[in-house]
């Protein structure tokens, strides 16, 4: 993200885009070709209190994109659901261009309860559905 680049954050130093590296490591065959599609890589609560979903949103696109988007929910096929149609919106400013095949880590606040629910979601049976997204190519 632009607005975290132009404050230093790298790999090596901040706890979020470790998170995601390490998660791309992981899973090389990430993203959908020719959409825009995200991933859960982890929840955390930090010292300041506020608990943070974290996601990997990967560029299937041939160009680069903007601004960003969408609606997710978030649950498992058993019933759960932790997040139920949240929109998440990234601004031009904050995001900058999002080369093609290239990822980028979004943060989304949740609860305390959210947090627990998320950790109770059967892994094998959890989804993530994402509708009205809409990017834009950037300026």
């Amino acid at each position: 993200m632009k607005a975290d680049k132009d404050a230093g954050a790298t790999v090596e130093n901040h706890p979020v885009y470790s998170a995601v590296a390490d998660y791309a490591k992981k899973h090389p065959n990430l993203g959908t070709k020719d959409d825009y599609s995200v991933n859960v890589v982890d929840a955390t609560l930090p010292k300041d209190g506020e608990a943070k979903l974290i996601l990997l949103g990967v560029n299937g696109f041939s160009k680069p994109i903007g601004e960003i988007s969408f609606r997710i929910t978030i649950g498992d096929k058993k019933g759960h659901t932790v997040l139920d149609d949240r929109k998440v919106e990234i601004p031009a400013d904050a995001m900058g261009a999002l080369p093609s095949g290239c990822g980028h880590p979004i943060l989304i606040p949740i609860t305390e309860e959210e947090l627990n629910n998320l950790n109770e979601l059967d892994p094998n049976t959890q989804f993530v559905d994402m509708k009205d997204t809409k990017v834009s190519n950037p300026e």
